[in-house]
Order: C-alpha cells, then sequence, then structure tokens
C-alpha cells in the first residue's frame, strides 16, 4: 500500500536554523564523500583532492516555525522565551579539506587537526597506554569531537547577505562527554572514488553545480573513474601501471618524433636552398 488515507496535513514539521552563538559544540561525523581531484579556484588556480564531511551536532536542533517563518517560542520556567527545538532533526555543518591521494597531511592543515580531535594517528604503545593504529577513513563516521563555530557572511546560495555559523576549527572531545554522548540521529553516509558505492552516490544531494553529485561529476578525473565506468554501465579499464606506455614504447615514439622534426628541418632547409639560387639566377629582360 502506499499510502493509507488522504491528508492534507504534512508528517514534515516546517523548520529554521536560528544562528548560535560562536563557540564550541559537540558533534559527530556522518558522512564523509570523497569528491576526487576539483579545479582549483582563481586565488588557488592548482587543481586539488577534496573530501567533505559533515557533522551532526549532539544537542542543537532546527526550530519549529509560525506560519509566517518566525520560529516558534515557549516561556521556561525562568519565565524566558526559548526557541522549540524538533529533537529529531538535530544541526549540521560541513566542512571542506584538500588531501593528498598519499594520506601526509601536515600539522598546519585542518585535515591534520581533525585527525588529532577524532584520535586518527596512530599511536604507539607506551608503558601508560597501550596505543593502537590509525583508524581507517570510513571507522571515523560517528566519531565524537567538537566543532566551532564563528559568524561568517554568507557571499553566495540561499542565505547570500547573511550571518550565518560556519566552522573554524576542531577539537577533541573530554572523555567523560563522550561517555555520555548521544548516538547520531540520521543515517550515515560514506562515499569514497577508488571504491564507489553506485548506491550511496545516488544519495547524495544534486541539482545545482554546488551539489556533492555535481562537483563530483565535474572533476577532472571523473571521465576516467571507475564511478564514470559504473554510471555509464561500461567495463572500468582503470588507471594501473598496465596502462602507462613502456620505456620501449617511450624510446620509440621519441625515435619516431625526433624523426618527423629531421625532416621536417630538412624539408625547409631544401625549400630555402631553392630559393636562394632560384634569386641567384641573372635576371632575363624581355
Amino acid at each position: 500500500m502506499a499510502f493509507a488515507v488522504a491528508t492534507k496535513t504534512s508528517a514534515n514539521v516546517a523548520s529554521a536554523a536560528p544562528l548560535l552563538d560562536a563557540g564550541g559544540y559537540n558533534a559527530r561525523i556522518v558522512q564523509i564523500i570523497d569528491l576526487g581531484l576539483q579545479p582549483g579556484s582563481a586565488q588557488y588556480p592548482e587543481p586539488v583532492y577534496k573530501i567533505l564531511m559533515k557533522f551532526e551536532c549532539l544537542d542543537e536542533f532546527m526550530c519549529e516555525v509560525n506560519e509566517d517563518g518566525s520560529i516558534k517560542t515557549v516561556k521556561n520556567e525562568d519565565g524566558d522565551y526559548e526557541n522549540i527545538p524538533i529533537v529529531n532533526k538535530p544541526r549540521w555543518f560541513d566542512f571542506e579539506f584538500t588531501y593528498n591521494p598519499d594520506g601526509f597531511m601536515g600539522e598546519r592543515s585542518h585535515i591534520y587537526k581533525l585527525m588529532q580531535a577524532v584520535d586518527a594517528f596512530e599511536v604507539a604503545p607506551s608503558d601508560d597506554f597501550p596505543g593502537h593504529p590509525a583508524k581507517q577513513l570510513p571507522e571515523l563516521i560517528g566519531e565524537p569531537l567538537v566543532i566551532n563555530l564563528i559568524h561568517h557572511m554568507a557571499k553566495t546560495g540561499k542565505n547570500a547577505g547573511k550571518k550565518v555559523n560556519k566552522i573554524s576549527s576542531f577539537a577533541a572531545m573530554k572523555g567523560k562527554d563522550k561517555k555520555v554522548a548521544p548516538p547520531l540521529v540520521n543515517d550515515s553516509l560514506f562515499f569514497d572514488m577508488d571504491n564507489p558505492d553506485v548506491t550511496a552516490f545516488n544519495k547524495l544531494p544534486k541539482g545545482n553545480p554546488y551539489c556533492p553529485q555535481e562537483r563530483i561529476k565535474s572533476g577532472m578525473e571523473f571521465h576516467k573513474s571507475k564511478l564514470a565506468a559504473l554510471l555509464n554501465g561500461v567495463e572500468y579499464t582503470g588507471n594501473s601501471e598496465s596502462d602507462k606506455p613502456s620505456d620501449e614504447d617511450v624510446d620509440e615514439a621519441m625515435r619516431a618524433e625526433m624523426e618527423a622534426q629531421r625532416k621536417a628541418k630538412e624539408k625547409t632547409i631544401n625549400a630555402q636552398t631553392g630559393a636562394d639560387e632560384e634569386a641567384a639566377k641573372p635576371v632575363v629582360p624581355f
């Protein structure tokens, strides 16, 4: 059965995201989306690999709104008015990182600081601590941490010209807070360009150039990716070492190119010599 009865009332409650105070907020990583190699910007033209991570706040929620779009409020025990939270709609914030395919990251990079916050680096055992191996990227889904929010004037999108919250940095969550941190409310998602899951890809937002699906498909290496082959229903040939020309092939191609250049130069010299000889002939009057 598609639905039980017809209704004019939507199950989706209208909501709004009020501006939060600047500061630290407990959250968990809810989505990790590999965007692949993305074009550079006017300021930084060099193409870079990017990954998008989304964070679900643990105690900040979307708020109910009135018909005119204003946020609903209720008077609390102290006589103050406060927003009415929608507890099944926690606030989400995202952050885009650049990364190196080999996993190396500088200490000043944002992604390094994130990995520190979720204890993702390998820790060698010691007398006081057993240590642990480095965490695999999919293992970061659900990891608790603190995201630091600032106020930022949006330049593009639906909030252009408005003051919004933006992640500025990351920090580790205190151990005592981790013990009581609630689980994720929304379904998590992990997408990796090297091992793409088409089902996960199809769940990503699409429809404008800023959406993850569109950005992935406009990536500089998408045309030769495994994902492109899967979406187009063709066999993936890959970019393995076997696809690269051998040294012999390179040498042969180089010899052919040099021979072609030699012949072209020789032809030019011969043409020039003929012209010089023609010019050297005495002019015969008619």
